[in-house]
Parts: C-alpha cells; structure tokens; sequence
C-alpha cells in the first residue's frame, strides 16, 4: 500500500509521533514490568472520515424548524459516511508486514484488534509494558483470581509517522 511503501525498518522506527501519555488515576497501580512473552490484544481505533459532517448532520436533524428535523440516519448511514477503509487496511497491511493478524474488526472498520506477545507490542510501539492493578475494585473480589484484575498497559507509545495518521 501507498501509506507504507518505501520505508525501512530503521526508518519506521527513526520518526515516529507520541500517541499517548498516560496520567494513571491513584488507584490504578503500576506493579512489575510485564513478561514479554504474555499474549496482549490491542484495540486500533481507525482515524474516521468526514465527522464534521456527521456533526453538521446531527445539528441539522436535532434542531426544531430544520428541514431535517427528526430525519435520523441508519448506523450504516454513519458508517458508510465515516469509514476509511484506506487507513484501515494500511493498519492490517503494517500488522502482516510485522507478522501480526489482525484478528476482528468493527463492521465499518473503525476498529481493529490484533494480538501478540508483549516483546512485539513494545518493539512496535516503541514502549515498555508494565502490570497495573486497579485497587479500586475491593479486595474480597481480587483475592484469588487478582490475575482477573491485572492489566498490561504502556505509560506511553509512539508510531511511527507514517501510521500515526492512520
């Protein structure tokens, strides 16, 4: 594909845009560096076409006296206006390109998960993933089964430019 042609993997990783840093809430613990050959699915939220018309729209048939007025559009309506299929398979393609398959994706691809092992996620995401334990959830409900509770998340991750505008 166009979006990823011509770009080593040295390059992939040389430029690359911050996605997120994440400010964990109190109670949302940070325990041991997760083990990099543990399975993790990661959700792909897909960039989405046109929501500026898609909030017109919805002004248009929210407001009393529009000609529009009540006219409601169908999910697939909204789906077919907002889906980029171009970005969604520029993620499946950068995926397969890194031996990753995608494994499930929304029915107008505005989502995609994958799964892997932890030493990829963070190879590719240029991070490192650590255990986090919500200690808002009480303690009765967390002993014996506390790996239930256990999250695997990054504090940050990068992607490289040319997929961060996917």
């Amino acid at each position: 594909l166009s979006c990823c042609a011509g770009l080593s993997d040295r390059a992939l990783h040389a430029t690359r845009t911050l996605m997120e840093r994440a400010i964990p809430r109190k109670t949302f613990i940070q325990r041991n560096k997760s083990l990099p050959e543990t399975l993790h699915e990661v959700v792909f939220a897909v960039k989405q076409n046109k929501l500026d018309v898609i909030e017109m729209e919805l002004l248009e048939r929210s407001r009393p006296g529009s000609s529009k007025y009540q006219q409601w559009l169908s999910f697939d309506d909204v789906g077919s206006m907002i889906s980029n299929k171009h970005s969604a398979d520029c993620i499946i393609n950068w995926l397969e390109e890194n031996n990753i398959q995608a494994t499930w994706h929304s029915h107008h691809y505005e989502y995609i998960k994958a799964t892997t092992h932890i030493s990829k996620w963070e190879k590719l995401f240029a991070t490192t993933f650590y255990e986090w334990e919500d200690e808002s959830i009480p303690t009765n409900q967390r002993s014996g089964h506390s790996h239930t509770h256990i999250k695997h998340r990054a504090v940050d991750y990068s992607l490289p430019d040319n997929m961060a505008q996917h």
